[in-house]
């Protein structure tokens, strides 16, 4: 930083200057709002830094301007506050006044919000509860990065076993925005795995909220302390049936990429008995359905949903859960026109769309019917039928439940569309694909439950949107045995909100009372 040298002239002349501007905010007070009103309105283009009165150029007026905003003396239509705000700081005080008058007597060349970078530093210090095994790398899934935690350029750099600093630049728009983001483990050495496997959790095992800071223009240091890493301690919250894990290839896709799939078995469930055949329900993000050790965001307790209706009469159900990927917003993005919604860009829906630049939902589509329903039929013992097979998810997951349920009506019985992103498309877009179903062979269209909550905004920008598809349906003569709605508005897009209402849409779905 370089030295300030004081000179005598300048110091006195600041003196005299300071002088004279509280002798004339006592005394010409009326005088100085009638020659301020005489001033006409400036654009962005003709404001000059430091011109609190709007006079063209900075001089003592300016600071004597201030003086008077600050002591009541005249209002915001007597002051250009942009212009005199020259600290840069939330709100207009003495220090801008005094500013003004260190530049009118050479003491500073420029004001300090000129000083403001385009850029600002954000960087992230965590401790971990134990070093990581040879090629893993601790990295951070984040809304900065489209909640990709495999993208190698969010890796962290060791500074010991135990500690890790991850430093990244933000463009100044970002001041003032809240980022959420969390830890996790990725294998530089596995291909097609469940980028969200190895996420941090509560020292329990459980599961914890995304995490946030505020970007600030000046210091955006974060220091974090992780409990656990699941997966990494054997434990389960699977207390029935039996879970059982495998991969499969996606041929729809020509880049070899592999799917992790999870199939729930029910309490006596017999392999050999082949006279004893269950229906099925393939759901997406399988990892959040039964286990919370395995679950990123929480669990929707499926198993034990479905267990409890077991108790109470149900033939029970084998539930197929799709884990989700690093290209998850594609995957289940339907290929229709205008992805991109109408939403402002300031709502947390609409700015999801961003995030969609491939959409393959019709690849993911046949990779369920054409590859993984065959595989599930050949190896398990399950009805084939249509109204024995359902399918279901939430948020991007509800969105492309809803697609395919509707695309392939003679494979799927019941469709569970919860938070549906029906917001990725504009209301427009949405009205027309309901308009471009045939609703006429009633036999042949699945049972629809379409649910939303509505206590934050991705949830209230999806309350509309289902209403529209709800009403569109049933004006194109959707059977109304066939079409359920509920909307709770004091839900969050959460597991914990899905996990509450499954149980009540898969009984409907599926005919079941007790």
């Amino acid at each position: 930083m370089k030295k300030i040298h004081k000179r005598p002239l300048s110091l006195a002349l600041s003196v005299l200057m300071v002088f004279s501007a509280i002798t004339f905010l006592f005394i010409n007070a009326d005088v100085y709002v009638v020659a301020a009103q005489t001033e006409t309105n400036k654009t962005a283009s003709d404001i000059v830094i430091g011109d609190a009165d709007g006079s063209g150029e900075v001089n003592i007026q300016d600071a004597t301007c201030v003086q008077l905003y600050l002591a009541n003396l005249i209002s915001e239509d007597d002051i250009d506050l942009i212009a005199a705000n020259v600290t840069g700081n939330e709100q207009l005080s003495i220090n801008d006044a005094t500013e003004i008058q260190l530049f009118l007597a050479e003491l500073i060349n420029k004001f300090p919000v000129e000083d403001v970078s385009d850029k600002v530093q954000l960087t992230f210090n965590v401790t971990i509860p134990e070093p990581l095994e040879e090629n893993d790398n601790l990295s951070i899934g984040t809304n900065l990065n489209n909640w990709n935690p495999a993208d190698s350029e969010w890796f962290m750099t060791k500074t010991d076993d135990l500690h890790y600093q991850f430093s990244v630049e933000l463009d100044s728009e970002s001041i003032g925005k809240e980022i959420s983001y969390k830890y996790t483990i990725q294998n530089s050495q596995t291909t097609g795995y469940n980028v969200w496997a190895r996420v941090e959790g509560s020292s329990t095992g459980g599961d914890i909220s995304n995490r946030t800071f505020v970007i600030d223009k000046k210091s955006n240091v974060i220091s974090d302390t992780v409990a656990m890493f699941k997966n990494g301690l054997g434990n389960t919250t699977v207390t029935s049936g039996t879970l059982e894990t495998f991969t499969l290839d996606m041929p729809q896709y020509s880049d070899n990429r592999t799917r992790t799939i999870h199939v729930w078995l029910p309490d006596g469930y017999d392999s050999k008995n082949t006279d004893k055949k269950y229906p099925v329900f393939y759901m997406h993000d399988g990892q959040n359905l039964f286990d919370m050790y395995t679950s990123y965001a929480g669990e929707w307790m499926v198993d034990e949903a479905i267990a409890d209706m077991m108790d109470n009469g149900y033939e029970g159900a084998i539930i197929v859960g799709i884990e989700n990927s690093a290209d998850r917003w594609n995957e289940y993005s339907p290929e229709w026109v205008n992805v991109g919604s109408s939403l402002p860009n300031n709502s947390s829906a609409g700015d999801c769309a961003q995030f969609v630049d491939n959409p393959s939902g019709d690849k993911y589509g046949e990779f369920i019917v054409n590859t993984l329903k065959p595989y599930i039929d050949s190896h398990y013992n399950v009805r084939t039928d249509k109204n024995s097979t359902g399918i279901g998810g939430s948020s991007m997951g509800g969105l492309i439940s809803y697609y395919i349920g509707m695309k392939y009506p003679d494979v799927f019985g019941q469709v569970l569309s919860f938070s549906p992103a029906f917001w990725m498309y504009s209301e427009d877009t949405m009205a027309s694909v309901v308009d471009s179903y045939d609703f006429s062979n009633t036999d042949n269209l699945p049972k629809v439950f379409l649910y939303t909550g509505g206590s934050n905004q991705m949830e209230k920008d999806t309350i509309p949107y289902v209403d529209l598809v709800y009403n569109k349906m049933s004006e194109n003569g959707y059977p109304k045995d066939n079409l359920n709605s509920l909307t709770d508005t004091t839900k969050d897009h959460n597991e914990a909100a899905w996990s509450e209402y499954f149980p009540q849409a898969y009984k409907w779905l599926v005919g079941f009372s007790a």
